[in-house]
């Protein structure tokens, strides 16, 4: 099943729904906090096409795409903003020889957004780096290989954050403050969709992502409790 229909699925279940908790691995990180937002992911894969030649003839013949993507990637690579837009080039690939000025190079870029301000922002950039050309003579093609929208802050979520606030409260247990963070999640189409949406309610853990990933076994009890105490609060509310 593709993302798409994966995500159009999730959120007609959950329509009508008086809340959606994503049991994504609580944040360790930060500190007795839920997530009530988090960044939306952007890439865009660049193919850069050059002059092919004999690297002898370097000085004065061809075009290295693999020099003009550089600079393509060092102008991109500039935007580190923690609250607002990133850019991370992770993966290049271009060259046939030792001896060959290279006639293509490819890369990707990752982009984290928070709001759709930044979303108009990057995209600015990426088409206006993409269609620049810093060493001359040579062309780029720039495709959108996916995107996972942002989960911006919304009244109703921060309505259902209070909500189990309280439940927890009455209950005498630990109560959450507002928490963010950096990843993309399912949670932002719940949220778009208008569903009140709690994220990052599931077990604590750490490295997530890397062959060191871990879950701490003691909280899967603490997170069923507090999903069970949340999910019946709600309803015989």
């Amino acid at each position: 099943i593709s993302q798409h229909k994966t995500i159009h699925y999730m959120c007609e279940k959950a329509k009508d729904c008086v809340a959606f908790f994503n049991c994504e691995g609580e944040k360790t990180d930060q500190k007795d906090v839920l997530v009530l937002y988090r960044k939306g992911i952007l890439r865009y894969t660049f193919e850069v096409k050059g002059i092919a030649a004999h690297a002898s003839k370097c000085f004065k013949k061809g075009k290295s795409a693999i020099l003009e993507a550089a600079h393509k990637i060092i102008e991109l690579e500039k935007v580190k903003e923690p609250d607002g837009l990133t850019f991370c080039c992770g993966k290049i690939k271009g060259g046939s020889a030792d001896n060959t000025v290279p006639e293509t190079c490819s890369f990707t870029v990752d982009i984290r957004y928070a709001t759709a301000e930044d979303r108009a922002r990057a995209i600015e950039m990426v088409e206006r780096v993409a269609n620049t050309s810093y060493t001359g003579d040579t062309t780029c093609t720039l495709t959108k290989a996916s995107e996972r929208i942002a989960m911006e802050m919304a009244d109703r979520n921060v309505a259902l954050l209070n909500k189990i606030n309280a439940i927890y409260a009455r209950l005498g247990m630990l109560t959450y403050n507002i928490g963010g963070s950096l990843g993309g999640s399912d949670a932002a189409y719940t949220t778009s969709a208008g569903i009140p949406t709690i994220d990052s309610i599931g077990v604590k853990g750490y490295a997530i992502h890397t062959l060191q990933e871990r879950g701490y076994i003691p909280s899967l009890v603490t997170s069923a409790k507090r999903l069970a105490m949340a999910a019946y609060g709600l309803i015989t509310e």
